[in-house]
């Protein structure tokens, strides 16, 4: 078999028991939610393949069967932490279709999100304790990024540091808990550090592009699921956002009467719609966009230095790597601009 036949028989064994560990859910309508999550068609399954690619990095893989499950532990964990964010954030849309929370409530949504986090930790039973040990260190690092990013809607004077303390915990702690997994069931310590560094920075490098995606930085239409502007929207930290902010005086003076206007109940819809639009299109147009997509390179560049540090297998590398690229080519950027990852 090929490398990609490879990479497709895992994920289709991940599909497989990821569905299984859902159907031991008892409740159909905690079952349905999520269901309504788990499988939605865009789905892009990023840990799993992270997962897999880590494998291929290592001389001496852990066996396929425990693979598989690492990585269903990791969907699973990140899907409890969506179920619960769309909660906190009153989205309506995920993975181009009615949120869980809009499709069967917030008390049905919420305790999705409890049900599929327990899973995730039977799906680890049958493995060495530190991995469950782990994983309730990661949530908890991603449980206080949320509180944190919570803390810090609405505010107009955060810097890039306060963005990249939620980001480490929102979006890197369960991907550096995927390559450390690896790692821990092959027995190999080097490549637990090198793997932990190289997934904190694709971390970085993903909140990022998803900022950037935010703001309509993307080649070709947005397909995310998601409203354009949707984190200035729920006053939520963006890092172009906040770049634009500190580099115009401008930006951050319409940022504040944004604020004001949404938070604002008298304030009329239009008017709402016409400064989010504003600010929007002039982050979009920001010097600070073009900084933010070096800041992408710049995060994947340090990711694959920690696996060559580690003299990791070729295939695992390159498959990384064009991982790296495939996420930088989403990204609109000018020709004259657009620079080799590696």
């Amino acid at each position: 078999m090929t490398s990609a036949d490879l990479l497709v028989s895992f994920l289709r064994a991940v599909e497989r028991e990821l569905r299984s560990s859902l159907l031991r859910i008892g409740h159909p309508t905690l079952l349905a939610v999520a269901e309504h999550l788990c499988f939605g068609q865009t789905a892009k399954r990023a840990r799993p393949r992270l997962v897999w690619q880590f494998g291929r990095c290592l001389g001496e893989a852990p066996c396929f069967d425990d693979l598989v499950d690492v990585a269903v532990a990791a969907e699973l964990v990140h899907s409890s932490s969506l179920l619960h964010d769309d909660v906190i954030d009153e989205s309506v849309l995920r993975r181009g279709r009615r949120s869980a929370n809009a499709a069967y409530g917030n008390p049905a949504a919420v305790l999705g999100g409890d049900m599929t986090l327990t899973l995730a930790m039977q799906r680890l039973e049958p493995h060495p304790r530190e991995l469950t040990t782990r994983v309730i260190g990661c949530v908890a690092q991603m449980t206080d990024a949320a509180i944190s990013e919570i803390d810090a809607r609405w505010r107009t004077d955060l810097d890039v540091e306060d963005w990249q303390r939620i980001a480490s915990g929102k979006t890197a702690a369960l991907l550096a808990w995927c390559g450390e997994s690896v790692a821990t069931l092959a027995g190999d310590k080097d490549a637990r550090a090198a793997f932990s560094a190289c997934a904190r920075h694709l971390g970085i490098a993903f909140q990022l592009a998803d900022d950037l995606i935010d703001v309509g930085i993307e080649a070709g239409t947005l397909d995310e699921g998601k409203a354009r502007y949707a984190d200035l929207r729920n006053g939520n930290a963006n890092y172009a956002v906040i770049a634009a902010a500190r580099r115009s005086e401008q930006v951050a003076r319409w940022l504040a009467q944004l604020y004001d206007a949404l938070r604002d109940p008298q304030a009329p819809a239009d008017e709402r719609d016409l400064r989010v639009a504003t600010v929007g299109d002039a982050v979009r147009s920001s010097l600070a966009t073009s900084a933010a997509l070096g800041r992408v390179d710049h995060e994947l560049a340090l990711a694959l230095d920690a696996l060559r540090a580690l003299s990791a297998a070729q295939e695992g590398y390159d498959a990384i790597a064009m991982w790296g690229r495939a996420l930088c080519d989403r990204l609109h950027r000018p020709s004259t601009s657009r620079r080799k990852v590696v």
